[in-house]
Protein backbone atom coordinates (compact mmCIF):
# COMPACT_ATOMS: atom_id res chain seq x y z
CA UNK A 1 0.00 0.00 0.00
CA UNK A 2 1.40 3.39 -0.99
CA UNK A 3 2.06 6.19 1.42
CA UNK A 4 -0.70 8.83 1.27
CA UNK A 5 0.43 12.17 2.70
CA UNK A 6 -3.10 13.63 2.82
CA UNK A 7 -4.25 10.62 4.83
CA UNK A 8 -1.17 10.80 7.07
CA UNK A 9 -1.87 14.47 7.78
CA UNK A 10 -5.52 13.68 8.54
CA UNK A 11 -4.57 10.84 10.89
CA UNK A 12 -2.20 13.16 12.79
CA UNK A 13 -4.86 15.89 13.00
CA UNK A 14 -7.49 13.40 14.19
CA UNK A 15 -5.23 11.87 16.83
CA UNK A 16 -4.40 15.32 18.14
CA UNK A 17 -8.05 16.41 18.22
CA UNK A 18 -9.69 13.24 19.52
CA UNK A 19 -6.94 11.46 21.41
CA UNK A 20 -7.60 7.73 21.36
CA UNK A 21 -9.96 6.49 18.69
CA UNK A 22 -10.51 3.21 16.94
CA UNK A 23 -10.16 1.94 13.41
CA UNK A 24 -10.55 -1.60 12.19
CA UNK A 25 -7.55 -3.31 10.59
CA UNK A 26 -8.33 -4.86 7.19
CA UNK A 27 -8.59 -8.43 8.49
CA UNK A 28 -11.34 -7.60 10.99
CA UNK A 29 -13.59 -5.39 8.84
CA UNK A 30 -17.26 -6.35 8.53
CA UNK A 31 -18.63 -6.83 5.01
CA UNK A 32 -20.24 -3.39 4.85
CA UNK A 33 -17.04 -1.65 5.94
CA UNK A 34 -14.97 -0.07 3.16
CA UNK A 35 -11.98 -2.42 3.22
CA UNK A 36 -9.98 -0.34 0.74
CA UNK A 37 -10.22 2.69 3.01
CA UNK A 38 -9.51 0.52 6.05
CA UNK A 39 -6.43 -0.95 4.38
CA UNK A 40 -5.16 2.53 3.49
CA UNK A 41 -5.69 3.81 7.03
CA UNK A 42 -4.08 0.71 8.49
CA UNK A 43 -1.02 0.81 6.19
CA UNK A 44 -0.41 4.51 6.80
CA UNK A 45 -1.01 4.18 10.55
CA UNK A 46 1.51 1.35 10.73
CA UNK A 47 3.97 3.54 8.80
CA UNK A 48 3.44 6.34 11.35
CA UNK A 49 3.82 3.93 14.24
CA UNK A 50 6.97 2.31 12.84
CA UNK A 51 8.48 5.78 12.52
CA UNK A 52 7.43 6.63 16.09
CA UNK A 53 5.03 9.44 15.16
CA UNK A 54 1.96 7.93 16.83
CA UNK A 55 1.30 5.32 19.47
CA UNK A 56 -0.69 2.55 17.77
CA UNK A 57 -2.25 -0.16 19.90
CA UNK A 58 -4.20 -3.26 18.93
CA UNK A 59 -6.81 -4.84 21.18
CA UNK A 60 -9.05 -7.75 20.14
CA UNK A 61 -8.49 -7.11 16.44
CA UNK A 62 -9.19 -3.40 16.59
CA UNK A 63 -6.54 -0.74 16.15
CA UNK A 64 -6.41 2.33 18.34
CA UNK A 65 -4.49 5.52 17.75
CA UNK A 66 -3.83 6.66 21.28
CA UNK A 67 -1.53 9.66 21.05
CA UNK A 68 1.05 11.59 19.09
CA UNK A 69 4.68 11.22 20.03
CA UNK A 70 6.91 14.28 20.34
CA UNK A 71 8.18 13.61 16.80
CA UNK A 72 4.62 13.24 15.51
CA UNK A 73 3.64 16.51 17.15
CA UNK A 74 6.63 18.25 15.56
CA UNK A 75 5.72 16.95 12.10
CA UNK A 76 2.09 17.96 12.55
CA UNK A 77 3.08 21.44 13.71
CA UNK A 78 5.11 21.86 10.53
CA UNK A 79 2.31 20.71 8.15
CA UNK A 80 -0.82 21.86 10.01
CA UNK A 81 -1.42 25.10 8.09
CA UNK A 82 -3.69 24.51 5.07
CA UNK A 83 -1.99 27.15 2.90
CA UNK A 84 1.46 25.75 3.65
CA UNK A 85 0.21 22.23 2.95
CA UNK A 86 -1.13 23.37 -0.44
CA UNK A 87 2.26 24.94 -1.26
CA UNK A 88 4.05 21.66 -0.44
CA UNK A 89 1.63 19.74 -2.68
CA UNK A 90 1.96 22.23 -5.54
CA UNK A 91 5.73 22.35 -5.28
CA UNK A 92 6.06 18.57 -5.33
CA UNK A 93 3.61 18.04 -8.17
CA UNK A 94 1.04 15.26 -8.32
CA UNK A 95 3.50 12.59 -9.41
CA UNK A 96 6.02 13.26 -6.65
CA UNK A 97 3.94 14.33 -3.64
CA UNK A 98 3.37 10.91 -2.07
CA UNK A 99 6.99 9.99 -2.82
CA UNK A 100 8.35 12.57 -0.38
CA UNK A 101 10.18 10.65 2.35
CA UNK A 102 8.94 11.08 5.89
CA UNK A 103 12.39 12.29 6.89
CA UNK A 104 12.21 15.10 4.31
CA UNK A 105 8.67 16.37 4.95
CA UNK A 106 9.49 18.27 8.15
CA UNK A 107 12.51 19.85 6.44
CA UNK A 108 10.50 20.92 3.40
CA UNK A 109 7.82 22.49 5.60
CA UNK A 110 10.45 24.16 7.79
CA UNK A 111 12.14 25.68 4.73
CA UNK A 112 8.82 27.14 3.55
CA UNK A 113 8.09 28.51 7.02
CA UNK A 114 11.57 30.13 7.10
CA UNK A 115 10.91 31.71 3.69
CA UNK A 116 7.64 33.16 5.01
CA UNK A 117 9.35 34.55 8.12
CA UNK A 118 12.16 36.10 6.06
CA UNK A 119 9.65 37.64 3.63
CA UNK A 120 7.61 39.08 6.51
CA UNK A 121 10.76 40.43 8.19
CA UNK A 122 11.94 42.13 5.00
CA UNK A 123 8.57 43.92 4.66
CA UNK A 124 8.80 45.46 8.10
Amino acid sequence: MKKDWDLIRNILLDVEEHGAFMFRPPDSSPEEYDTTESEQIHANAVHLSENELIVLLTFRGNGYFSSLTATGRELLDSIRDDALWARIQTGAGDANFNSIPLSAMTGIAADLIKQDIMAAASKS
